[in-house]
């Protein structure tokens, strides 16, 4: 039977030795860097202070999709694209942005469909030319150019050189 003295004793002894080796083995902390961080809302000239999305287009133009439209900010103000200065366009709300690699932007509405903004020209996808539903949710390009349109409701959508897939359920 060990003698509860000695072992007392030994526990006494290494604890200093575990508390060292626990501090060596420590990783060292992390310095963050030192971010700024800019804040823009109503005041600054966005519509809303509640942004849905956001894209960056290949050429450089940053997009929000918002309740009250699209905006455009060229880093010092914004532009407001909506049913008011679009011609088409019928709904206010953008609920993703997809930036593609020919520089077109891709904007997903919430009734209005699909939109391609290329050159200064919109392009609308909807269900009257194949798109399965309205209501947009999310949107991806893959490696061959082909665009996902996720729907809300309708299932999922593939586009290809302007064709249509059948809806992926």
């Amino acid at each position: 039977m060990i003698n509860l003295r000695i072992f007392l004793l030994s526990v006494l002894i290494c604890l200093p030795g575990c508390h060292l080796y626990a501090q060596i083995q420590k990783p060292p902390a992390l310095a963050l860097p030192r971010l700024k961080v800019d804040n823009w809302q109503m005041d600054q000239g966005l519509p809303v202070n509640s942004i849905m999305t956001v894209a960056q287009t290949a050429d450089g133009w940053l997009f929000f999709g918002t309740e009250e439209g699209m905006v455009r900010f060229d880093g010092n103000s914004f532009f407001l694209m909506n049913k008011s200065n679009i011609p088409g366009l019928t709904v206010n709300f953008v609920s993703t942005l997809l930036g593609g690699r020919d520089t077109s932007l891709w904007i997903g509405t919430e009734g209005d469909g699909l939109i391609r903004y290329k050159n200064n020209r919109f392009i609308k996808y909807n269900k009257s030319n194949g798109l399965s539903d309205n209501r947009i949710f999310t949107l991806c390009e893959d490696s061959d150019g082909g665009l996902w349109v996720g729907t809300s409701g309708g299932g999922l959508n593939y586009l290809k050189n302007s064709n249509y897939s059948p809806p992926f359920f």
